[in-house]
Order: C-alpha cells, then sequence, then structure tokens
C-alpha cells in the first residue's frame, strides 16, 4: 500500500517517494498551462496535490488485485472519469500511475503499463509526456528496490482504509433501511388519512404522494400548506369550480406580490463573467423583445436580473470598466473556454 498523504509537502518528502514526486510535481507544472503545440488546449483546473492524490489512491486499489490489468479501463479509468466528468484529468491522473509503475520494476508494473498505454486515447494531451518522463527515468537509472524498500506504510494505514470503506458501506445501508421504513407499497412517500371529516372512510386515490405534493408547489407558487393541499385535492378529486376558485385567489396575490424563479447566480463565479456571457448572447441578437421593438440594453440586463434575483442594473457599467482597464483577450473570453470546456468534458464523459 501506498501512503495518502493530506498535503502537498507531505508527497514531496515523503522518505521512499519523495524524488519521484518531485519529478512528477514539476511535470505537472509544465502540462497545467495550454499549449496548442501539444494539443493542450485548456488550463489545468485542479491542483498537483490533488493529482498526486488521486494516483496513488488508484494505486492503493489496483494493487490488491492479482490481475488488474484485466478489467482496468471499466474498473478504474471509466469511474474516474465518470466522478470527475472530466476525461482528460482521468488521463493525467493515469498518466502520473504509469510513471510510478515504471520504477518498480514488477511483473504487475509491466503489465500494468501496457494496459495503461492501451487504454489512452490517441488524442491524449497529458500522456505522451508523462511516458517520456518514464523513459528518462528508465535510461538515467532511476529505479525503485521493492525488495530493498518497501512502500508499505504501518499496519493501520492499511486497516483503516478498510475499516472506512465498510463504515461507508454500512452507513448506505442505514440510510437505504431508513428510506424503506416510511416508504408504502407503491414504493412512494405518502400521507394518508384515515377518515374523512363526516366519519367515512377516504377513498385510496385520496393519499397524497410527497413527490406530487412538492411539485404542486411550483404549480400553485405558494408555500402555505393549508393552500396547497386546498390546490391538490380540488385538482385530484376533479373539483373544477373550486380549482377555479382557487387559481384566482392565487392570480391575484401573484399581481401584489412578485414571485421569484429558483434560479439563482452561483456567486462563486465573477460577476463580470455572467455579464459577459448575457453580453455576448445579445450581441448575437439571440434574445429579442417579445413585442419586435428594439430591446434596449438596460432593459435586457433588469429583466435577467429580476429572472436570477440579483441586481444587474450596474452590468453595463461593469463591461465598461473592464474594457476600459485594458483586460487582455485572455481575460475577456476565460469564461468562454471555461464554458466551453464543461460542454466538451461532458460530451466526452457520455460517449466514453
Amino acid at each position: 500500500m501506498f501512503k495518502i498523504h493530506a498535503d502537498l509537502d507531505g508527497y514531496l518528502e515523503d522518505p521512499v517517494f519523495g524524488p519521484l514526486n518531485e519529478k512528477i510535481y514539476a511535470t505537472i507544472l509544465d502540462v497545467s498551462e495550454p499549449n496548442y503545440a501539444d494539443g493542450r488546449l485548456y488550463r489545468l483546473t485542479r491542483t498537483p496535490y490533488l493529482v498526486m492524490r488521486d494516483a496513488y489512491r488508484q494505486l492503493n486499489k489496483i494493487v490488491l488485485e492479482r490481475h488488474p490489468e484485466e478489467s482496468f479501463k471499466a474498473k478504474y479509468l471509466r469511474p474516474l472519469k465518470d466522478e470527475y466528468e472530466d476525461s482528460h484529468y482521468a488521463q493525467l491522473v493515469f498518466s502520473v500511475v504509469y510513471v510510478v509503475f515504471s520504477i518498480l520494476g514488477t511483473k504487475q508494473s509491466e503489465r500494468m503499463m501496457m494496459a495503461i498505454e492501451r487504454s489512452m486515447a490517441a488524442e491524449s494531451n497529458y500522456f505522451p509526456i508523462f511516458k517520456r518522463l518514464a523513459s528518462e527515468l528508465a535510461s538515467s537509472g532511476f529505479a525503485f528496490d521493492v525488495n530493498a524498500k518497501s512502500p508499505m506504510p504501518p499496519d493501520w494505514h492499511f486497516e483503516y482504509i478498510k475499516l472506512n470503506e465498510r463504515y461507508n458501506a454500512l452507513q448506505h445501508d442505514y440510510e437505504e433501511l431508513q428510506m424503506a421504513a416510511f416508504k408504502d407499497k407503491d414504493n412512494q412517500l405518502s400521507i394518508g388519512f384515515s377518515n374523512a371529516p363526516d366519519g367515512s372512510d377516504i377513498p385510496r386515490d385520496s393519499i397524497i404522494q410527497v413527490v406530487d405534493l412538492l411539485n404542486s408547489t411550483f404549480e400553485a407558487k405558494t408555500s402555505n400548506v393549508f393552500k396547497l393541499l386546498r390546490y391538490i385535492f380540488s385538482k385530484t378529486q376533479g373539483d373544477l369550480v373550486e380549482l377555479v376558485k382557487f387559481k384566482e385567489e392565487m392570480f391575484d396575490a401573484n399581481t401584489v406580490t412578485s414571485y421569484t424563479s429558483n434560479l439563482a447566480f452561483n456567486r462563486e463565479f465573477s460577476k463580470i463573467d455572467l455579464i459577459r456571457v448575457f453580453r455576448a448572447i445579445y450581441d448575437l441578437r439571440m434574445i429579442i423583445s417579445r413585442d419586435g421593438q428594439d430591446l434596449s440594453l438596460d432593459e435586457y440586463f433588469n429583466t435577467l436580473g429580476d429572472l436570477l434575483d440579483y441586481k444587474l442594473s450596474d452590468a453595463n457599467k461593469y463591461f465598461s470598466n473592464s474594457i476600459g482597464e485594458g483586460c487582455s483577450e485572455a481575460t475577456i473570453t476565460a469564461i468562454f473556454d471555461t464554458l466551453a470546456q464543461a460542454l466538451l468534458n461532458k460530451s466526452v464523459r457520455k460517449i466514453g
């Protein structure tokens, strides 16, 4: 088993793999920025520490199997792609795994290196560079003697990993049992009433499914539980008169109090990036006014701001300031590179 460290220094100062990790770290830094000549179109968005942590975690999984090469792509490469929704990152992690195996000199190492090499896409942005690093290490005599030094940490570390995996499995089972305890025979969470107000039995159709109740909050545009129950009963029982009366009341209420959509701007991104995306959509005339009149920027951004419940009335000022500050072309278009990468990653994941 390989030791999983809590920070980057732990990998760089590891008493066994420290010298190797230094070389891997330098290579990760070399490939972290785009290089169109090498086919790397996008900036690496994850830290070198995360790359090495994930690589050594994969190594720990692999060394526990006798022949992991037989199911490498299905059991290791594809699940990592799905976990991060990023095929390029998965290739980078297993490129590091390839380098570590290259210095171990075991029969399993040779088989795994061949499996990794076969599984890498022809257009991989990272693997050729790390394969070159492995060749340089071999030609320079850089090797790890598994008989002289063992990468095995203390036994408690291995036991901790096993116990942690067992705990996660039991926690999942517990949550499943909790959910099952509240499910009816139709496998739906529900609210049931044993008797009607007049003492008679309520028919089975009157049991309200919680999922339907939640969906109805958006239909009725209210979180008032009494109004919501009145709405769903009138709808499910086919009481058209009651339903029309309810709709009329809610229409009058919504003309007085505004109803905000369920959309919100993620504050982890920069406001100017949001403005740049919406400005590009405006300039392409993808959004127009319903009445056919010219759509002003002020009306456009104010309407978008209402939709997101976020102040965009100062969008023109933000946009003008960013241009006036002499931002580079790369800075202005960075958000579009991020959007392109997100779409590409999603497409690659579905294809893979």
